[in-house]
């Protein structure tokens, strides 16, 4: 099996964030496709919760979450970036990026990007 087919079995759209203002000219966050312009809004990946020892490397604690995902193209992926994907399991997830993507390999073939899903618990 070619790497590119081990690093297709999940679909992740991406948002970028913008910032607007609401009525009282405060500033509200939103993340959606149209933010990316020209850019990619979807990517196939392979989607992996973290370690205990990456979540610590990453700065990731409590209930949140962590995840890496390896991408077999360049999405252009940075820490502007959200995000969306379902699980196997039919559970839909929202991460956060962290920093930029790196190319895993050096060589073109495989590109990490690493992120946050904020717990929902209180």
């Amino acid at each position: 099996m070619v790497i590119a087919a081990l690093l297709s079995r999940d679909t992740v759209t991406i948002h970028r964030k913008s910032t607007t203002q609401d009525a009282d000219g405060g500033p509200v966050e939103v993340f959606n496709t149209t933010n990316r312009g020209t850019l990619p809004t979807s990517a196939k990946c392979r989607a992996q919760e973290m370690s205990a020892d990456e979540e610590i490397e990453f700065g990731i604690s409590g209930n949140n979450i962590g995840w890496k995902f390896l991408l077999p193209t360049d999405p252009q992926i940075d820490e502007r970036d959200q995000l969306v994907f379902t699980d196997s399991q039919s559970v839909s997830h929202t991460v956060d990026v962290l920093g930029k993507q790196r190319n895993a390999d050096n060589q073109g073939i495989m590109f990490q990007v690493n992120g946050e899903e904020k717990s929902t618990k209180t």
